[in-house]
Formats: C-alpha cells, sequence, structure tokens
C-alpha cells in the first residue's frame, strides 16, 4: 500500500467516505453539493447528519493545510451547523502537536483530536478495513515492492517500460465499470480479450490488469509482435504467469496471416484451461470483425471465444467526467487562466457530452501527449477544446501539412510497418528508399535534422545503447493511414519507397478497400514492391523479437514471407508473378535441401503453389520435402502434419506401401505415447493436432483416446495451484461510491467547481 499521491482530491474523498462507512456503519457519501454547499462526505440516518471534511495535500506544506483548516473553521463559525458528528481528514503525515493544533483550530465541532484523521490513521483503517483497499484500485496498484522486484530482473525487460508507463498514469486514471468487468472475466476465463474503437482506453485497462496481476504475484510477460509461437516456451507450469498482447489483429487494419489466428486461437484455449496463467489481449473492435470475416479459424471460434470478450464502446458521463476532471488535476500545463475558462457557462459539459470525447484526445488537449498548450489556447480552453474534438484530426494534419518539409514527411511515412521502437539505422534505410523514391537529398545530416525536428512532436526517440525511435501517439498512425487513403500520389510513393517487407504489408491493409484488397491503380506497384521487399531483412526492434540471423532463417522465415506475398498476388489483377518472388522459391527450396531452412505444416501447399507457377519441378519439390521428412523423428508432430498436407497437396506423393508403412509407424508410437502424453514431451497444442491427423491418415486411434491424454495433461499442471488473493468479497458494498448528492448534472458540477 502505498501513499495517496496517486489519488486526486475526489479520489480521496471517495475513500474516506468508504473508510468512514466501514468504520462507523454509517452511510457516507463523497460529494460537494451538501446543505451548506461545502460538504465534502456526508452520512444521513434518520435526523442525525454526520459530515467529514477533507483536504487532499500533495505538497506535504503543513502552513498550507493550517490556513485551509483556519477558513474551514471560519466558516463552520458563520454557519454554526448543528451536526451529529465532524470529523477531519487529510492525506498529510502529522505529528501529534500538528494534530492538536488542528483540533483546537476546530474546536468546538471535533470533540478530540481522534476526530482528526491524517495519513496513519487511514493507512490503520485500510489494513482493520482490507476490503475498502480493494475497491480503490490506485492504492494497491501503486505497491512498489513486486514492481521493484521486476525491475531487477533482465528477463522481463520486455514488460518493464510497460508497466512503468502504466505506473506513471496511474494517477488520471479513473476506476470504471469496464475495470470490475474485465478482471472478473480474467480471473473466472483466465483469458479476456477487450475490444473497441481507438482511443476507447483498451490499452490502458489491459496494462492495468497487467499490474493488477503483478500485484498478486503473476510475472508478466509482453507478448512482442510476431512471437505468438515463442510464447508456448515461455509456459511453465510452476510459475504464475500473465501474458499481454496489444493490438494483436493489428495496429490499424488486418494483416495477420491465417495461421496466425490458428495460433493464438490454440494459445488462448491452454491458458484458459491451464492453473496459473492468464491472457490479456487488446484490439480495434472494427478489426475484431474484420477478422472473424476474413478468418476461418475466429469464424469457427467465434462462439466459443465469445465469454473471453469485453467490449468498450463508450463511457457514462460520469466516468467521462472524472477522466477529464483527473486529467486536468494532475496536469502541469492547463494553469488557472485555463481552469477558469472551463469553469465560464460549465465549458467542461460541452467537452463531457461531445460525441468525439475519447481518452486520448483528452490526454491530448490536457498535455500529456505530443502538444504543448500555447498562451492564446489556455486563454480560451474550453473553446479550444471543443475545437480539438470538432476535428480531431487537426491534431496532425497541419502540423504534418503545413509544418514538415518533404524529408520529415517521408521519415513519417517510413515509419509504417516498422516494429513499434525501431532502431533508427533501420529506419535511415527505409528512409534513404524514401529520398530516392521521391529524387530528394538523404545525406545522414539530413536524416539527423529531420529526427530532431520530430522528436517530442510526431515521434519519440530514447538514447540507449542504440538509439530506438517510435511514434508518440498511436493516433499519428491512424492520421496517416487516413492521409494515404486520400491522397493516391501519396499512397503511390509510400508503395514504391518501401525498403522492408513488413511495410509492404502494412500498406496493403491500410490501403485495402472493402473487398480486402488494394485499389487496381496501385496493383503494379505492388507487385514490384513484393518481388523487391520479399528477401530483405526485417528492421531491428528493440524487445520486438524482430532481429533474426542472414538469409530469414529465423521466425520471420522465407516462408512465410512467401505465403503472404502468394496471398496479395492472387488478390491482384492476373500477371506474372515477380522474379523475386519466384527467385525466393528457388532460394526457399534450395535452403530446405542444404538444411538451412525448416518445413511445417504449411511448406507441402507453399511448395504446390510455386511449382505450378514455374519456379522449380514438382517432382524436385515433393522429393526435397520428403527427404527433409525422412530426418524427423516419430515423435515429430509437426512433421506428422506436414507429411498429411503433402499427400493432400500432391496425391502421388507416397506410394499406398508407403502410406500403410507411416499409419502403422503412427499408430505405433501414438497409442502409447496418448496414455502418458507428458512423459512423451506432448503439450495441448501436440493433442490438437494429433486429433486433426487420426482422420487424415486413416489412423485406428480413436479420437476419445486425444481427449482423455488431454485430461491428463490437465490433471497435472492443476497440480500446485495457489488461488490469487481476492480484494473484493461479496458482502461488502458501499451505499453510494461517490459523485455528490444531487443528479447526475449536479454530480458533474460539483467536481468540476473544485477548479475554482
Amino acid at each position: 500500500m502505498g501513499r495517496f499521491d496517486e489519488l486526486s482530491d475526489l479520489d480521496f474523498e471517495e475513500l474516506v467516505a468508504d473508510l468512514m462507512q466501514a468504520e462507523f456503519v454509517l452511510p457516507f457519501r463523497a460529494g460537494t453539493r451538501g446543505r451548506d454547499g461545502g460538504i465534502d462526505v456526508l452520512a444521513e440516518k434518520g435526523d442525525e447528519q454526520h459530515v467529514v471534511q477533507c483536504k487532499h495535500n500533495r505538497t506535504g506544506d503543513f502552513a498550507n493545510l493550517r490556513t485551509a483548516v483556519k477558513k474551514e473553521a471560519a466558516k463552520l463559525s458563520e454557519l454554526n451547523p448543528t451536526w451529529s458528528s465532524y470529523r477531519f481528514a487529510t492525506s498529510m503525515r502529522l505529528n501529534h502537536a500538528r494534530r492538536g493544533e488542528l483540533a483546537e483550530l476546530l474546536e468546538p465541532w471535533v470533540s478530540s483530536v481522534d476526530d482528526i484523521y491524517a495519513e496513519g490513521d487511514l493507512k490503520s483503517l485500510l489494513r482493520k478495513h482490507d476490503v475498502v483497499e480493494g475497491r480503490h484500485v490506485k492504492l494497491w496498484l501503486s505497491g512498489a515492492g513486486p514492481l521493484k522486484q521486476l525491475l531487477n530482473a533482465a528477463a522481463y525487460e520486455r514488460s518493464r517500460a510497460l508497466l512503468e508507463d502504466t505506473r506513471a498514469a496511474l494517477p488520471r486514471y479513473v476506476q470504471t465499470e469496464a475495470y470490475g468487468e474485465a478482471r472478473e472475466i480474467l480471473r473466472k476465463e483466465s483469458v479476456c480479450v477487450i475490444a473497441g474503437p481507438p482511443g476507447v482506453g483498451k490499452t490502458t485497462l489491459a496494462r492495468l490488469l497487467l499490474l493488477n496481476a503483478l500485484e498478486e504475484g503473476f510475472q508478466p510477460y509482453e507478448i512482442a509482435p510476431g512471437g505468438l509461437r515463442d510464447t508456448w516456451q515461455l509456459l511453465e507450469a510452476d510459475e504464475d504467469q500473465i501474458f499481454y498482447f496489444d493490438d494483436f489483429l493489428g495496429q490499424t487494419a488486418l494483416h495477420e496471416s491465417r495461421h496466425h489466428d490458428a495460433d493464438l486461437l490454440k494459445l488462448m484455449r491452454k491458458i484458459a484451461r491451464t492453473p496459473k496463467k492468464r491472457f490479456v489481449l487488446a484490439t480495434r473492435e472494427y478489426i475484431l470483425r474484420q477478422a472473424k470475416q476474413l478468418s476461418e479459424a475466429l469464424d469457427r471460434e467465434t462462439d466459443d471465444a465469445h465469454r473471453f470478450l469485453l467490449t468498450i464502446d463508450r463511457y457514462s458521463r460520469h466516468e467521462k467526467a472524472r477522466i477529464f476532471y483527473n486529467h486536468i488535476y494532475y496536469s502541469a500545463d492547463v494553469n488557472e487562466i485555463a481552469r477558469r475558462s472551463l469553469l465560464r457557462n460549465r465549458g467542461y459539459i460541452k467537452v463531457i457530452d461531445h460525441p468525439a470525447y475519447n481518452p486520448r484526445l483528452i490526454e491530448w488537449i490536457t498535455g500529456f501527449s505530443a502538444h504543448r498548450l500555447s498562451e492564446s489556447e489556455l486563454e480560451d480552453y474550453a473553446s479550444f477544446c471543443v475545437r480539438v474534438l470538432n476535428k480531431p484530426g487537426r491534431l496532425w494534419s497541419h502540423a504534418f501539412e503545413s509544418g514538415l518539409d518533404e524529408a520529415e514527411s517521408a521519415v513519417l511515412v517510413s515509419m509504417l510497418g516498422l516494429p513499434r521502437r525501431v532502431s533508427a539505422i533501420d529506419l535511415e534505410q527505409a528512409f534513404g528508399s524514401a529520398c530516392e523514391a521521391r529524387g530528394i537529398d538523404s545525406g545522414r545530416r539530413r536524416f539527423i535534422r529531420a529526427l530532431e525536428v520530430l522528436d517530442d512532436s510526431f515521434l519519440s526517440s530514447d538514447g540507449a545503447a542504440s538509439l530506438h525511435v517510435s511514434f508518440i501517439n498511436p493516433s499519428v498512425i491512424d492520421f496517416l493511414r487516413q492521409y494515404l487513403l486520400s491522397s493516391r500520389s501519396d499512397a503511390t510513393l509510400a508503395i514504391r519507397s518501401a525498403h522492408f517487407f513488413e511495410q509492404v504489408e502494412w500498406l496493403w491493409a491500410a490501403l485495402s478497400n472493402k473487398s480486402t484488397s488494394p485499389p487496381a491503380a496501385l496493383a503494379a506497384d505492388f507487385r514490384d514492391a513484393i518481388g523487391r521487399t520479399l528477401r530483405t531483412q526485417p528492421a531491428e526492434g528493440t524487445g520486438d523479437a524482430l532481429s533474426f540471423p542472414p538469409h530469414l532463417d529465423g521466425p520471420v522465415s522465407l516462408q512465410e514471407r512467401l505465403i503472404k506475398a502468394l496471398e496479395f498476388l492472387q488478390k491482384l489483377p492476373a500477371g506474372n508473378p515477380p522474379q523475386g518472388v519466384l527467385g525466393g522459391g528457388r532460394a526457399w527450396l534450395d535452403a530446405i535441401s542444404e538444411g538451412r531452412q525448416g518445413i511445417s505444416e504449411s511448406s507441402p501447399k507453399l511448395m504446390r503453389t510455386l511449382a505450378d507457377l514455374g519456379a522449380f519441378d514438382l517432382a524436385y519439390g515433393v522429393g526435397v520435402i520428403k527427404t527433409k521428412l525422412a530426418t524427423r523423428g516419430v515423435d515429430d508432430v509437426a512433421a506428422w502434419a506436414c507429411q498429411d498436407e503433402l499427400q493432400r497437396q500432391v496425391p502421388t506423393a507416397y506410394t499406398p506401401a508407403e502410406r500403410a508403412e507411416a499409419r502403422e509407424a503412427f499408430d505405433s508410437f501414438f497409442e502409447d505415447a496418448l496414455e502418458e502424453p507428458a512423459a512423451y514431451g506432448l503439450v495441448e497444442e501436440d493433442l490438437w493436432s494429433v486429433e486433426d491427423l487420426i482422420g487424415g491418415l486413416d489412423s485406428k486411434l480413436e479420437y476419445s483416446a486425444v481427449e482423455q491424454a488431454r485430461d491428463r495433461l490437465a490433471e497435472e499442471e492443476s497440480e500446485g495451484e495457489i488461488s490469487p488473493p481476492d480484494f473484493e468479497p461479496e458482502d461488502w458494498e458501499p451505499d453510494d461510491r461517490g459523485g455528490g448528492f444531487g443528479d447526475e448534472d449536479g454530480e458533474i458540477d460539483a467536481i468540476f467547481d473544485r477548479l475554482g
């Protein structure tokens, strides 16, 4: 339990109300619209009225607190209220002398120094009524112990920055209904998929779940782009683990392959059935919808996966008000002039009720994003906020179109499709290609000068051992996508500029229309870009698992590139495949033959397609894959799946005698392996494949044997399970968690009256 620095003044009053309610069993509520217009916390029971006045002092300045108490005493002398009890609560730490001084100033309304509650007293009440702490997320998510331990562990480097960012933003967080729903889904199902439109707060919610799990003893792992398959290697049976995958279906438009969807669903099923494991995923609602339309795997699993899904589409007016208020409360940019502007004619209401309201824009207009508020914006701050909400694209469009030169614009477009935090060295390569396509100078100083202009406005860079660059806000990506969609010439330049295959993938998805392929006018440029970039090394992204050995013999293999390239080419108007793709096909098969490239279930179909295109002779391709499969063991489930697929693609690949021999070997091994799956090194993903192979190989094994093996694995993994602590017993609910004593508009007014 940390101090109360993460709480706004309203958060603090709600905490005090809950503590008083738990301690005195009275219906305390927080608000500023009492009968005298200035009560912070009130409980009414019959004719009795019990009042608690709160002062949240974040500066630790006792002189300021004493002055505030004197003003409170003067107000009480003027009103001379007849309350049943009066107490005073402050977040400041007080010694005995200072506590006595405040009690003396507030006589006769406080009966003794025991009616003065300081930081230590409130912490004591939290220990006594620990269920209250569970209802105030900021308190127990601010505990430093587990995070310090995490920061010292090199294995969690990827999660460190993410959790630090989350902790830094915690004071501005407002506890909404969505958090409780997501937390319940995660605890009940072990998997939670958070979907919603851009800027609605999915990432914030997902990260808070990650921080919550860390407090409960789970070790967090953020899954890198393209790192789904590696996650299976991280699953440790005896460790509490939570995995986090942000925008798992693509950052702005769907561009993942179907085998990715299948991998994702297998992992979801695995974690949902594995004790001590959790999985949080965040994506945009329209991308999830598009994925279900395009993907057989996701569409087939829609009903089963529905129980994992939480869609965030809107906030209540009260939640919007709290989010806006908390950002203003902690903002160093929103000064007194701006606050008075919001109070004039209740300008905050226009912000809260605006149809374009979302937390990302609230961050921008309160100075927590790239924008720094000017004097003119602060002078008429309420109007400025509404202007931004009216046309949020102006956040970037004016600066991009009027404030940047051609080289600076080229850097931004070159960032599209690259890793989230890309190496400046690789970005410079992409920039060089962009300059060549545009006919502009690409000297090194030009690149450095462009980065200097863009840093802290459109981009963010870090000065670690090597420089890495990222977009300062995801909304920049959304803007650039719309910019390219609205300008055919700029879209053409972007495609011709592509240096990395991942840039082509991103542009394909971003420029695709409803038929899931780009406009025909861009077909020739895409065809050329696919062939040109097919065999380029991926750009390096720190922590993003995108740096591999030469020849693409890593997680992003030449095979995967070829599958994606052919998928794109099939959607373009008829034409000869680029020589780069045919050459890549020959290089891929040669790499398999020479032992530099492995094979998977997808290899036979790719081989058949490339042979039909003329990349090599079909007989040669079949021979290469059969030879490779012969080196794999009988216990290799992936090899069996590959053999089954080869038979489907080329029915003459195996003779009847070879098929019979293979079936006998399969049945002999797996009859024993299914009896003791763990002893044979089988995991649940293997069992799903074995189940498919029984039919494909015409095996004599029973499907029930696979199901029993799956149950055996689950039983072994569940041994030693420890239930996480529960902060929210069902038998405790406060009468009213906050907002005031009036109607909804009155409650919102009560919140913003504090700015005066």
